[in-house]
């Protein structure tokens, strides 16, 4: 039943990520991605009572609206 609850939030084909997927596109830990979720900066869908999954392509465009680039 989660599959197909995964496969009916999927749009244009686009894979759902689990939170050690969004950590490690991110390159952070397990951790901060859950402190993010709780503080409302990551975007996520809820699946049931325990799982979560995250697109991509919100997560990208959420970084990109909300974050800037520092350079040296």
């Amino acid at each position: 039943m989660l599959y197909s609850m995964i496969e009916k939030q999927q749009t244009n084909n686009e894979p759902m990520l689990t939170k050690t997927q969004t950590a490690e596109f991110l390159q952070v830990t397990v951790r901060c991605v859950e402190v993010w979720m709780s503080n409302g900066i990551l975007p996520y869908f809820k699946l049931g009572k325990r799982s979560v999954r995250f697109k991509k392509s919100d997560i990208e465009q959420h970084l990109n609206k909300n974050c800037r680039i520092l350079r040296n």
